[in-house]
């Protein structure tokens, strides 16, 4: 392999190893940290306040219905 091409090569494997291995480094939320408020609860934000309410009216309305 020429000299410029090992560099090339080298320099790829460097920057995919940085870029798949940086992912991996970010620590995640502490469990314990996470306080659960309902039956839906997102703490990733994804989910709008209003998809949050009506869930958690459908987990009530099933909830209520195996108690009877």
């Amino acid at each position: 392999m020429k000299q410029p091409a090992r560099a090339v090569a080298i320099f790829w494997i460097v920057l995919t190893w940085i870029v798949l291995g940086v992912p991996v480094r970010v620590a995640a939320e502490p469990i314990a940290s996470l306080r659960p408020s309902n039956y839906v609860n997102d703490f990733a934000g994804v989910l709008d306040s209003a998809t949050q309410a009506r869930l958690n009216d459908l987990c009530f309305q099933v909830d209520a219905a195996e108690v009877e």
